[in-house]
């Protein structure tokens, strides 16, 4: 529901310098898709540069893609 997107949203990307959020990098856009709040996918996820790199670093290029052909 709402309250676990927020969660999620409250969450840092970055643990530390290596360190990623796994759950926030693979939840979050999923969650947003879902809720139909667009303008929040796009703020936190596919117009977000510091998400865009986490994911990239943390997960791969490829599942970047993957979830950019999805939504």
């Amino acid at each position: 529901g709402d309250s676990g997107r927020r969660f999620i949203l409250q969450q840092p990307l970055l643990y530390s310098e290596t360190a990623y959020n796994y759950r926030r990098l693979g939840e979050l856009w999923y969650q947003l898709m879902h809720s139909g709040d667009i303008d929040r996918l796009k703020e936190y996820t596919l117009c977000c540069f510091e998400y865009l790199l986490s994911k990239i670093h943390g997960l791969s290029i490829e599942q970047l893609l993957w979830e950019f052909d999805i939504i």
